[in-house]
């Protein structure tokens, strides 16, 4: 079925649809041939318009007063099964009795004019699945051929003459569809050219809340909403010259006084009277959600636009689905550029996009599925590496991968800060260490200065007694001074130190033993 469904969406004519659906169903059924034919309401002759042995439309004619049990099938109204012939040609199958008569599916079908149809298979073991079979078959060419594009082609393609195609007036095919278009789900106005009610179905009052008999003779832009009034009445008048439109919505005025969104299209069912058929469903809660949803995506878009931190998404194949502004501002990439041309292995260095899918993958940084901050450097558009802090995560669906997420920091003004706040923490140290070694100088400075003195007061002293002292002779006298000259001139020499200990205003040092190193006592002093 599906594959006779596609063969009928997939022609681009009438014969080719035809004559491949009639295909389908011969090979699909194992029978040697399928024909379709066509005939009036009236059922006074017949055309054979398609085979599936024939690669075009035919025009085969077939006297229906010549087969009385084909023109009785014409004229039933249900789909009926009869007997098969083994030759299923038109002068073969409707025999009025000269041996087995045919089986066939007889169809009724509601194109434009009233044509009814007969699908014609050769069935010769019949059975009760292969027979329900030939009518579902059946049911589905009845379907297409209620395409009026596909009448439309069948008119202009097979022999006018003998196809036997009639139009009937408005009324009369408001009476054959009446029950038809009371049984669909959907809603359904037939509309005249002018925009009058002509036939509203059950579930169009249902729709409205309206009853068909307060609507009918009344005009339809009383029913639509004042801003779609103009283009639905150029619609309308467009479908009843013959050609249809596309499904759009529509806002209906129904008795409640609560509008309620439909969706509506047109049908050129009734062209050839100058009327529309336009079918619509209620949508109102549909759209509503789709409102709802759309808001929400937007919301939340602007919200992922509005993060500093760069988000950027990609699909299980690597290509970038996402890339918020603040992945532009860090990698200076545009988002037009990378979404759906750009790999997210192009955002970072060599190997490390699958490294990061493999942490994402075992239990290293956060469990499965899952990579806790870490850091990471990601490539800009001018090639230079930028430092980041990155989270990641992998998007599930019903167990399976399909895509990953990752959201990054760009770490330069941090690390800039950082080693700001070094540099002045070092400084801070090297100052503090400098006013303590000051104050160190200075205490030291003065502790010394005070023995020292004394020192150098009692040498002067002890020098000044020797010279007037008990030692006979000056070569007694001299060691002794020699020995109190080396003291006053160290003690001179300490004095100095002293003096340079206490004009420290830096921390200087210069190597010493080994590694080693001591104040630079000159440097610190200066």
């Amino acid at each position: 079925m599906q594959r006779l469904l596609a063969t009928l969406r997939a022609a681009e004519d009438a014969a080719e649809a035809l004559v491949g659906a009639l295909t389908v169903i011969a090979e699909t059924m194992g029978v040697g041939r399928a024909s379709l034919l066509l005939a009036t309401p009236r059922a006074r002759s017949v055309l054979l318009v398609a085979s599936s042995e024939e690669p075009m439309l035919l025009h085969v004619p077939v006297d229906l007063a010549h087969h009385p049990r084909l023109r009785d099938l014409l004229t039933s109204d249900a789909p009926e099964l009869v007997v098969t012939a083994e030759d299923p040609s038109p002068e073969a199958l409707f025999s009025d009795g000269a041996g087995e008569p045919p089986r066939v599916v007889t169809f009724v079908v509601l194109p434009p004019g009233g044509v009814r149809g007969v699908l014609v298979i050769d069935l010769s073991s019949p059975d009760e699945m292969t027979e329900l079979r030939a009518i579902a078959y059946a049911g589905v060419l009845a379907s297409a051929l209620a395409s009026s594009r596909l009448v439309e082609e069948l008119r202009e393609q097979t022999n006018p003459r003998a196809a036997v195609v009639e139009r009937p007036s408005r009324s009369a095919l408001l009476d054959t569809y009446a029950e038809f278009f009371d049984a669909a789900s959907e809603g359904i106005f037939v509309v005249g050219g002018d925009g009058r009610l002509l036939f509203v179905n059950r579930a169009g009052e249902h729709v409205t809340g309206w009853a068909r008999s307060g609507l009918s003779g009344r005009s339809l832009l009383e029913l639509i909403a004042e801003p779609y009034r103009t283009p639905v009445l150029q619609l309308v008048q467009q479908a009843a010259s013959g050609t249809a439109f596309a499904p759009f919505d529509v806002e209906l005025e129904t008795t409640s006084g609560d509008p309620v969104v439909v969706s509506m299209a047109a049908s050129t069912l009734f062209a050839d009277t100058g009327a529309a058929v336009l079918s619509f469903r209620d949508v109102t809660m549909e759209r509503s959600l789709e409102d709802e949803l759309r808001h929400t995506k937007e919301f939340l878009e602007r919200i992922i636009d509005s993060t500093i931190d760069a988000i950027v998404a990609a699909d299980i194949l690597g290509t970038i689905i996402l890339f918020n502004n603040g992945a532009e501002r860090i990698t200076g990439w545009r988002a037009e550029d990378a979404v759906g041309r750009m790999s997210v292995e192009g955002l970072y260095p060599p190997g490390a996009a699958r490294e990061i899918m493999r942490m994402m993958r075992t239990e290293e940084r956060g469990g499965v599925g899952r990579l806790e901050a870490t850091r990471q450097l990601v490539s800009t558009a001018s090639g230079r590496p930028v430092p980041v802090m990155l989270s990641a995560a992998i998007v599930y669906e019903e167990g399976r991968e399909i895509a990953s997420v990752g959201v990054f920091s760009d770490l330069r003004e941090r690390l800039s800060m950082e080693a700001s706040l070094v540099e002045v923490r070092e400084k801070l140290q090297i100052t503090e260490r400098q006013a303590l070694v000051a104050e160190l100088a200075g205490t030291t400075a003065h502790e010394l200065n005070q023995p020292l003195t004394s020192i150098m007061g009692y040498a002067e002293l002890l020098k000044r007694r020797v010279a007037r002292g008990p030692l006979a002779t000056d070569d007694d006298k001299r060691p002794v001074n020699a020995a109190i000259d080396v003291i006053l001139r160290e003690a001179d020499r300490m004095a100095e130190i002293v003096r340079k200990i206490g004009q420290i205003t830096r921390y200087e040092t210069k190597p010493y033993v080994g590694e080693t190193r001591i104040l630079d006592l000159e440097k610190s002093s200066t």
